[in-house]
């Protein structure tokens, strides 16, 4: 729970709520990416993985756009 962590999320807004709550579960040392992934992108940042690799930002966009799974999906309407 004393890890660094830092949450990201697709615009920011996500990732700071994430942030509150793992802070109020007792993690110490977590913080949100302000910006999201947009605004690293928009401000032209790299993005490196773990291993160093760059990493393609419309990639890595993909991955954090949200998609709904079929059960979350509104019932469809009997006529």
């Amino acid at each position: 729970r004393a890890r660094e962590i830092v949450v990201v999320c697709r615009s920011g807004s996500r990732s700071v709520l994430a942030a509150h709550s793992m802070n109020v579960l007792g993690y110490a040392n977590v913080a949100s990416l302000k910006t999201g992934l947009r605004g690293w992108k928009d401000d032209e940042q790299p993005l490196i993985d773990l291993a160093g690799n760059a990493v393609d930002p419309e990639a890595a966009d993909d991955y954090f756009t949200p998609r709904l799974r079929p059960e979350q999906r509104r019932p469809a309407v009997a006529v």
